[in-house]
């Protein structure tokens, strides 16, 4: 377990392109069983990296300010996004990409350059009550996602609300406003 208690991980200098705040994976095997809580990452280029690793959790983390994306997920399993303002960054705040059963519940997604939420043939996840305000996109689904569920977030003043290009995915008791435009969605 790494628990930052507030520390800040990131660049001295602002703007400077150090790559990850943290980055979790191993070419050769899967890594299992990490809880990261409590850091402000800032400043760099991506805040946490995660490939090929299963069973993690990311607690109260404070993602921000970075030259790509807040949090990148890649061919993992069984993640846990909980409790974090993921905001400011020039990309995507969270991206997922061939990855499964990956949990984003009770985060403040907003003011991304890119998506608020992205996920590229990345299938059995939950979006479940977050705000994903004042992104590029709210939440962009594409490939072969499905079975994705999206509810009880708000989804608000966005440039698209909702993009959905792929199948089979679930939205209900979501409150979707004051975005300027509208995605392809159920």
């Amino acid at each position: 377990m790494l628990d930052c208690q507030d520390h800040i991980i990131g660049s001295v200098e602002e703007g400077r392109d150090y790559y990850y705040g943290i980055y979790i994976g191993y070419d050769d095997e899967t890594l299992t069983d990490i809880t990261i809580r409590n850091c402000e990452i800032r400043d760099l280029s991506r805040g946490i990296e995660i490939n090929n690793a299963e069973n993690i959790l990311l607690k109260n983390l404070d993602i921000h300010s970075n030259l790509n994306t807040g949090i990148r997920i890649d061919e993992s399993r069984n993640v846990e996004i909980t409790g974090s303002n993921i905001e400011n960054n020039n990309g995507r705040g969270i991206a997922l990409d061939e990855s499964l059963n990956i949990n984003i519940t009770e985060n403040e997604i907003n003011n991304n350059l890119d998506s608020g939420v992205e996920m590229l043939d990345s299938m059995d996840n939950i979006i479940y009550n977050n705000n994903i305000n004042n992104n590029q996109e709210g939440i962009r689904l594409r490939g072969d996602s499905s079975g994705n569920e999206i509810t009880d977030s708000i989804i608000m003043n966005n440039n698209v609300d909702i993009e959905i290009s792929s199948w089979n995915n679930e939205m209900c008791n979501n409150l979707i406003e004051g975005n300027t435009g509208t995605g392809n969605k159920p």
